[in-house]
């Protein structure tokens, strides 16, 4: 049973949204490199230099892996899919941890947070309009209009409101599904009647996606 606390949490995460659409960066995932008895801090395309024991230097340089098509695979929070090699995965952790956002993109990302009743669930939705409306004021429409996705054979259901920002229409789309002890947002910022810039991430999206159990 969801605690008040949550519930709380599930009508202010927005904010969270509102802060990655408006250009403020996440903390990029961080590695530990280790050699030994020793620990090098490392992120991801960086380049570390470390001694030899005989006296020259050796550079290291931390890159994900891709297959021949230029395409990773994520594989975590009970969820697996492929994506281009340009996106950059990013996970915070919110609510004390009891809940994440995984960032693809500014334009796409997931939420994983606690398994929604109905009431909640119109909640997150309402939620992330009344967000957008007080940050964008006269921006963003009323309506809410129903939506669905299917990724990986399920079907999402959700909505979407339009929004007009820098004198383009933007559709702000929010898909839900449940799965175990979790309910799965799937929020994608589009440019309206147009494939926008992750129109590759989505179709891998479709194609690829699955829950891990």
């Amino acid at each position: 049973m969801i605690s008040k606390k949550e519930r709380r949490f599930i009508m202010v995460r927005s904010f969270s949204l509102l802060l990655l659409l408006t250009g403020i960066p996440l903390l990029a995932a961080d590695y530990t490199l280790e050699i030994g008895d020793r620990s090098v801090p490392i992120r991801e395309g960086q380049t570390v230099t470390l001694p030899n024991p005989g006296g020259s230097q050796l550079q290291i340089t931390l890159k994900p892996a891709a297959d021949a098509s230029g395409m990773r695979t994520y594989s975590a929070n009970g969820i697996t899919f492929q994506y281009p090699a340009t996106v950059k995965p990013q996970e915070v952790d919110l609510a004390s941890g009891q809940a994440k956002l995984i960032k693809l993109t500014d334009l796409t990302m997931f939420q994983v947070l606690p398994k929604l009743d109905a009431a909640n669930r119109k909640g997150f939705i309402d939620g992330t309009l009344k967000g957008f409306k007080n940050t964008f004021p006269g921006k963003v429409s009323d309506r809410l209009y129903p939506a669905s996705l299917t990724l990986g054979g399920k079907k999402w259901t959700g909505s979407y409101f339009k929004a007009t920002l820098n004198n383009q229409e933007f559709r702000f789309n929010s898909y839900l599904i449940d799965h175990g002890d979790h309910t799965y947002a799937l929020m994608l910022l589009e440019l309206s009647g147009q494939a926008g810039p992750d129109a590759a991430l989505v179709k891998q999206l479709r194609d690829t996606f699955r829950f891990l159990e």
